[in-house]
């Protein structure tokens, strides 16, 4: 009975060490973790172009655009006839001068002093100076006889006051030579449309008797801004029949 509760003892260990054995060599399973992660986007910048540093001041451009009533009321001529002047010669010649403001002021005030004289002016305004005029003006200009005693007009006034490409005046020629075809001597206009970029901004307008095939020459000069003269276009001439006599 005694070897009989050996035996069953033995049984009992061997069985207890074969399970121990074996839990020893089976690799233990862990219990799988749940990590809850954040992850936090943040929105890639778009790409941006360095811009240069600029280096010189933008351009600016301006649009001018001419009111309405810019275009001044003109004249209109009559239909050519043929009584009219034949036309001999018509020349238009920009005299490149650079005259001071300061002295067209004292010289043309009428002109020089007027806001609204000019081609690009609101309302397009230009004159003609009569040729005894001109003269006067630049044999004294020309000579240095202007004192301002007995000259049209004085240097010292303008002394010094800045000449530049704003501040500065040019002439245009306008000379016409005509030769009247009238039969009987008649009062003509004689009129100069003066244009600017293909439409008229101003007339110069002379009165004159016309006799049969005698010559005529008329000559005006045109004050003109140095900073519009490229703006002023190809002038046109016509005529109107006013009287008989």
């Amino acid at each position: 009975m005694k070897n009989l509760f050996y035996i069953v003892f033995l049984i009992a260990a061997l069985i207890v060490a074969g399970c121990v054995s074996e839990n020893q060599n089976t690799p233990t399973t862990p219990t799988p973790q749940i990590i809850y992660v954040t992850v936090l986007v943040t929105p890639t910048p778009a790409a941006v172009s360095e811009i240069p540093a600029a280096t010189s001041a933008p351009e600016t451009v301006t649009i001018t655009t001419p009111p309405a009533n810019a275009t001044p009321t003109l004249q209109q001529a009559k239909m050519p006839g043929g009584s009219d002047p034949r036309v001999e010669e018509f020349q238009t010649t920009v005299q490149n001068y650079g005259i001071s403001d300061c002295v067209m002021k004292q010289v043309f005030p009428e002109i020089a002093n007027d806001p609204e004289y000019g081609i690009t002016s609101g309302h397009s305004k230009l004159k003609g100076i009569s040729s005894e005029r001109w003269n006067k003006f630049y044999s004294d200009y020309e000579t240095g006889q202007n004192t301002g005693q007995s000259s049209t007009f004085s240097v010292s006034k303008c002394a010094g006051v800045p000449v530049n490409f704003l501040t500065s005046w040019d002439f245009v020629s306008i000379t016409a030579r005509l030769t009247p075809q009238n039969a009987r001597p008649s009062d003509y206009e004689i009129i100069v449309t003066l244009n600017s970029h293909g439409r008229p901004v101003s007339q110069i307008i002379t009165s004159e008797m016309l006799t049969y095939n005698e010559p005529l020459t008329i000559v005006s000069w045109v004050p003109v801004r140095k900073s519009e003269v490229n703006d002023l276009g190809t002038p046109t001439i016509s005529f109107n029949r006013l009287t008989n006599t």
